[in-house]
């Protein structure tokens, strides 16, 4: 598409949930329960459930390699938040939703497979997050961009 650079907005990294919620989180499938398995189905073929598919399987490893169960899935809602996680509160409010929890050690690897992409095609990704936590891409400031 032509993009260069690529500057990522709103991508602060950071989790923090409340004591005893699980911490092994998964940045790619936020779906209101009961829409996960249709939403698949409908990008089945594209490259999107590829990507997911392969995702999953990383994930099952790193489990597996952590001797956690394969089975157990884990959620969470908004209450188990300690901080606000989306800069609308709308995204978390009003009807019962689940969350799949984010797994950062897989999606820093995903950002630093990207990096390593645009480095090898000349491109540019950096990201202008304010008190961003990722380390994957240079950073640059924010108000530099107006």
């Amino acid at each position: 598409m032509g993009c260069d650079p690529i500057i990522l907005i709103g991508v602060d990294h950071r989790f923090e949930f409340k004591k005893g919620v699980n911490d092994s989180l998964s940045p790619f499938q936020v779906w209101k329960v009961g829409a996960r398995k249709t939403v698949f189905q409908s990008i089945e073929g594209t490259a999107i459930h590829r990507f997911l598919r392969t995702y999953r399987e990383v994930k099952k490893q790193m489990k597996k390699e952590r001797g956690e169960s394969l089975e157990r899935t884990d959620f969470w809602v908004a209450s188990d938040a300690t901080n606000p996680t989306h800069f609308d509160p709308r995204y978390v409010s009003g009807e019962a939703k689940r969350f799949s929890m984010p797994s950062p050690e897989i999606s820093e690897k995903q950002f630093d497979c990207a990096h390593r992409w645009a480095t090898d095609n000349d491109r540019k990704i950096l990201n202008a997050t304010p008190g961003t936590a990722l380390e994957s891409f240079p950073k640059i400031d924010f108000e530099s961009l107006f």
